[in-house]
């Protein structure tokens, strides 16, 4: 679903979907009515792989990086919220790219948050926190401040971009801006 998402965006040349579960890959065709037969689009590339091991052998910077790891309480999880994972997907990213990284605070103690956070910010010059759907949060992190006015200009370019934002309560600039909790020097 978040693939397709952003490929709804018509500008998108080209995404890679790094999965480690090549079921996740495989069952694709069976959510088509969910995620918009992401599969089907030409843009997009499947890769099964382990998306630090990716980076590691990749010479590749992207525009975009996005991550949704399981909490980190789980074995071997936890290289997902480190300070060299981040730093290595740091150094993927375009001069205007941004990371953008799922926090599952329901399932996390706030000492643990607090230590994603601080890790977080110790490798992202810029970074700020969303709400995300329902009680999730959303990590963005970039080595140059996040452009609030070019989201609200992109915003109304796109039927279908505007109609998945208004599917979660999104439907002006406004409103996605009044779902950041913190930036910077807040964080």
């Amino acid at each position: 679903n978040t693939a397709a998402a952003i490929v709804a965006h018509e500008e998108i040349e080209g995404l890679d979907v790094v999965e480690l579960n090549h079921r996740v890959i495989e069952t694709a065709p069976q959510f088509a009515a969910s995620n918009g037969n992401v599969h089907r689009d030409p843009r997009v590339r499947f890769i099964h792989d382990d998306g630090r091991r990716y980076l590691a052998l990749s010479p590749q910077r992207y525009d975009l990086i996005t991550a949704e790891p399981p909490p980190p309480t789980q074995d071997g999880v936890y290289r997902l919220y480190s300070r060299e994972y981040y730093r290595q997907v740091l150094a993927h990213l375009t001069a205007q790219g941004r990371f953008s990284q799922w926090l599952p605070i329901a399932q996390l103690s706030v000492q643990a948050v607090d230590r994603i956070v601080a890790t977080f910010l110790d490798v992202f010059p810029h970074a700020m926190l969303f709400t995300g759907y329902g009680r999730e949060l959303i990590l963005i992190g970039g080595s140059q401040q996040l452009d609030l006015p070019l989201i609200a200009r992109r915003m109304n370019f796109a039927p279908s971009i505007a109609a998945d934002l208004a599917r979660l309560g999104v439907a002006t600039p406004l409103a996605l801006f009044a779902r950041i909790l913190k930036g910077d020097a807040g964080l």
